[in-house]
């Protein structure tokens, strides 16, 4: 969370912030000296100054203060986010402190020299008790309608290189040598402090498959390993996994097959579809195969299934679908259980889909534990619980428990994956439910895989998407890219 400073024993609420990486630089005392500061601008609602006064240097600690001015005509707050770019190297940061005046300081470093592009975004602003879907400036309840991200501030800061020994290769191999690689279990939280940074900066860089590898993402607290085509293939061929899931673990799923695969695009849809015919379901529902090269062991399979509605053309609320609806689950389950469904459906299980659920036969297989499940709900019921109808976020917690309790026992290794962020649009909502998945997910034994940190980087300096939507990026881009390469780490990391 957000360092909250206070010297009272009330203490103000801020909307859900998810922790920064910066939490060991001495904070700046409560009372603001804006003697050592810069004055940058004084806007509508607030005033910002930067630090170090005189010179700017790369690799030293930079604060950026946001004081609100006196006129503020109620008695709220503004979440505020800052991207900090170049073509070398970007960061996305909320606050890294809030103080009960409503001081917000931001502190960041930068591993390149040279002219960054800094604007200051508003998330929105709101009274200190607000939840995160009850903002003054919402226009609508509903989830497809939040509002836009505002910018508010745009500058240039020029970073100088300490001394003619520096450099930013230097600056990245020393602090590369304090990270440990990234583990299954420490990759729950790339919110804040991850960066892009250009890949060949990277003492071991490989071009890997080729696609759109022009920048590479560095966590806040670990190092990827970054598997090639190859590797991934070695790795994973062995394996059953399935992803459960909506549209964008679809996505990540494809751009994840096309890795392995050595494609530079994706196709619309793999060739394998696992239930009808129609487009939707082909797009949501698919497998790639991978037969075992001992004659007398079966294929592995890599299987994305839709988990938002019993119907894989439908779109409905999440994780509540199950609810009321033990036939919906047990036919999830089965087909986690049995991979091998999703191809050649009426060949190999004598029925098509109708037939089965129809005639119960399915029913009758036992459920098998399988090598991987990977799952995701959250965009699907944000929609439903922003809406202002029954379903409540308490709600989204408790059938998420009961239905992660029943898919628990279908894999050895158990990831759950934290919603998309909002591009362009207030995130509140987002991290919210992020925080009670997380919280559930470990509960059950689920690893929780982040990647916020790196998608939220397709957010660009006017506060809209560099590609795609506000929760999908749609091309094979270095984002998507970015998320394949979680998703091995989270599943053939040691």
């Amino acid at each position: 969370m957000a360092v909250l400073v206070s010297t009272s024993s009330r203490k103000h609420l801020v909307a859900p912030v998810m922790s920064q990486p910066n939490s060991s630089v001495p904070l700046l005392s409560e009372k603001f000296n804006a003697s050592a500061f810069d004055l940058l601008s004084v806007l509508e609602r607030e005033t910002v100054y930067l630090s170090p006064k005189n010179m700017l240097v790369a690799g030293a600690i930079v604060r950026l203060y946001i004081v609100p001015n006196g006129n503020s005509a109620t008695p709220s707050r503004t979440a505020y986010q800052l991207l900090l770019e170049n073509e070398r190297e970007r960061q996305i940061l909320f606050p890294a402190a809030v103080y009960p005046n409503d001081d917000v300081e931001f502190s960041f470093k930068m591993f390149m020299s040279g002219t960054f592009k800094v604007t200051l975004f508003a998330e929105g602003t709101f009274k200190h008790n607000d939840l995160p879907w009850r903002l003054p400036d919402f226009k609508s309840k509903d989830y497809f309608d939040m509002p836009n991200l505002d910018k508010l501030y745009q500058f240039d800061m020029e970073l100088k290189e300490e001394s003619i020994n520096s450099s930013p290769r230097v600056r990245l191999e020393s602090h590369l040598k304090t990270l440990p690689f990234c583990t299954p279990s420490s990759m729950d939280d790339f919110q804040q402090g991850g960066r892009f940074l250009i890949a060949t900066l990277f003492p071991t860089f490989q071009e890997g498959s080729g696609a759109g590898a022009q920048l590479i993402y560095l966590p806040p607290n670990c190092k990827l390993r970054y598997y090639s085509s190859n590797e991934a293939a070695t790795c994973l061929q062995t394996q059953n996994i399935t992803v459960l899931g909506d549209s964008t673990s679809a996505e990540s799923v494809r751009d994840l097959l096309a890795h392995v695969t050595a494609q530079l695009t994706t196709k619309e849809w793999p060739e394998s579809s696992c239930t009808l015919n129609e487009p939707c379901a082909k797009i949501r529902e698919f497998a790639y195969e991978s037969p075992s090269s001992s004659p007398n062991s079966p294929s592995t399979y890599i299987t994305h299934i839709w988990g938002s509605t019993s119907h894989p053309c439908a779109n409905g609320q999440g994780v509540i679908a199950y609810k009321d609806n033990q036939v919906f689950l047990d036919w999830t389950k089965f087909k986690i259980s049995y991979p091998e469904f999703c191809h050649h459906f009426n060949e190999s299980m004598a029925y098509s889909e109708k037939e089965w659920a129809v005639k119960g036969k399915w029913q009758s297989k036992p459920s098998k534990k399988q090598d991987v499940l990977v799952y995701t709900s959250g965009l699907h019921d944000l929609q439903a619980i922003s809406g202002g109808g029954e379903y409540k976020l308490e709600d989204y917690e408790v059938w998420l428990d009961r239905v992660m309790k029943e898919l628990a026992p279908l894999a050895r290794t158990k990831v759950y994956v934290a919603t998309n962020p909002t591009i362009g649009r207030h995130n509140f909502p987002n991290r919210y439910v992020n925080v009670v998945s997380r919280r559930v997910a470990r509960k059950n034994g689920f690893l929780f895989l982040d990647q916020n940190g790196a998608f939220i980087h397709r957010l660009n300096g006017d506060g809209g998407a560099m590609v795609g939507d506000w929760v999908h990026a749609h091309p094979r881009v270095i984002f998507t890219n970015t998320n394949a390469q979680l998703y091995l780490n989270a599943m053939c990391g040691k």
